[in-house]
């Protein structure tokens, strides 16, 4: 990643893991720890790991996410002193940022990435060499990228990203992407752009994004295509461009839609990309790319305390400007009956009381509520939208999806579910006043569940997730 002034980039290479095999990891099945990905941005060293046993990862083990777990970051000079180093504790233990003081020098570094919890005599570590290159070094090799805007003149306010196919996995499922991105850079002026050779390996397979401002500053200018290692440069030029505007009645001036590439398994391949609505009720932008589109909006009506989800699928043609309006079929969705103070979202949009949704997607819907005295948040997965729906739960709670976690240290563990009615609705998160909040973090939760088809008391173990269970 270059620094803000351009004057560095940095690649690396690893080094052989720092783990002892000697040590008794039985109880957890001998895991090893694993760097997942490490690169440099405006904010600093990023670093990922993950604790894994063959094709098991332990990141899905709750108490491994929220309770016990601890991990530490450290970057060192080659005379072995600390240049900067970042702890962390609990919730998201296996993602880490080291801000940065000021531009690394050009020189050898190693970072030190370390996990622990209760019960281990000695910490997980993986050690990596950290190369930084000055950009006045003649034997910099890479792939330079051009790109013009909408009238041929070098792209402004440009930014280059670059994502990496990744092989099959359980993230795949959850989140819907088959790529992470392993670098992101600024221009490095005229529309010019450069990624090191390090981060283009050969046998995988990449996407490059680049975008900016068209000549005018007011519309956004996005390209994408694939590159693989080996390519000594890409230009992107303003004849490939097409004027995309999306129309959608129910938007403001402010609000944004935004638009993801799809490969032909319907797999996402970069980051969303969001295009703001005018007052005219209009998004536009230049784009380039041979992916399919997937856009989508989370508008709403403060007004009206109505919000929606609209989203579509798109393939460009050859014309050189279309429109897209998102105002298809919509289908309602409103609270259950008989309660106080209801409020529902689509796909993690603003709370309201009344959702309208695009017809026959796939949605997740959160949605709480109140009942003499008692507050329920649930959630439920629509996988096919096709008619208007108003939300019901049951008095019915039983496990499903149970897991396995550690408490307090690596030799006690628990069993803890989620917790689904008949009608599939995940309870999410109980309040019944102070001190009686279940929030899902492993705590055992006295609550009565009230419907209009009478009340069950509870007693339960509850596994928390920390986002919905789509994502």
């Amino acid at each position: 990643m270059y620094t803000k002034d351009s004057s560095n980039y940095y690649s690396w290479k690893s080094n052989k893991n720092n783990i002892s095999n000697n040590k008794d990891y039985s109880v957890l099945n001998k895991p090893v720890l694993r760097l997942d990905t490490f690169e440099i941005s405006d904010e600093g060293l990023n670093v990922e790991g993950s604790l894994v046993s063959g094709e098991l990862s332990l990141l899905g083990v709750t108490d491994f996410y929220y309770n016990t777990i601890s991990s530490q970051a450290t970057l060192k000079d080659q005379g072995g002193n600390i240049v900067q180093e970042q702890q962390k504790i609990g919730r998201f233990w296996n993602s880490l940022t080291i801000p940065l003081d000021s531009p690394l020098q050009a020189g050898t570094y190693t970072l030190e990435f370390s996990v622990n919890y209760p019960g281990l005599a000695e910490p997980f570590q993986v050690n990596r060499e950290v190369i930084v290159h000055s950009m006045d070094n003649n034997e910099i090799k890479g792939l330079v990228v051009e790109a013009e805007d909408e009238s041929g003149e070098p792209l402004q306010n440009g930014h280059v990203m670059l994502f990496e196919k990744q092989l099959p996995n359980w993230s795949w499922f959850y989140s819907g992407y088959a790529s992470n991105r392993t670098y992101d850079a600024g221009s490095i002026g005229d529309g010019k752009f450069f990624i090191p050779n390090a981060f283009l390996l050969a046998g995988k397979q990449y996407e490059v994004v680049v975008y900016g401002k068209s000549s005018d500053g007011m519309t956004d200018v996005f390209y994408n295509q694939p590159v693989s290692s080996g390519q000594a440069n890409v230009k992107f030029t303003a004849s490939s461009l097409k004027k995309l505007t999306f129309e959608a009645s129910q938007a403001q001036a402010g609000q944004e839609v935004r638009v993801s590439l799809q490969n032909s398994d319907g797999l996402l391949v970069a980051w969303p990309f969001p295009v703001s609505f005018g007052a005219d009720r209009k998004a536009s932008m230049y784009i380039h790319t041979d992916n399919n589109l997937l856009v989508n909006s989370n508008l709403y009506d403060e007004a009206a305390d109505t919000a929606y989800y609209l989203e579509k699928a798109y393939s460009l043609s050859s014309s050189a400007t279309q429109t897209v309006n998102l105002a298809g079929p919509l289908v309602s969705i409103t609270p259950p009956s008989g309660y106080d103070s209801a409020k529902l979202s689509i796909n993690e949009g603003m709370p309201a009381s009344k959702y309208y949704a695009t017809q026959g997607i796939s949605a997740t819907v959160l949605y709480s509520l109140e009942k003499n005295g008692t507050s329920y948040t649930l959630s439920k997965l629509f996988s096919n939208l096709a008619k208007n729906e108003r939300l019901s739960f049951d008095k019915n709670f039983s496990p499903r999806n149970s897991a396995q976690s550690f408490q307090n240290s690596a030799n006690a563990s628990v069993v803890n579910s989620d917790y689904y009615d008949n009608k599939d609705n995940y309870l999410y998160e109980v309040s019944s006043g102070p001190g009686s909040q279940f929030n899902g973090l492993n705590q055992t939760a006295r609550f009565q569940v009230q419907t209009n088809e009478g009340s069950k008391k509870m007693l339960a173990v509850v596994r928390s997730r920390r986002c919905l269970p789509t994502c």
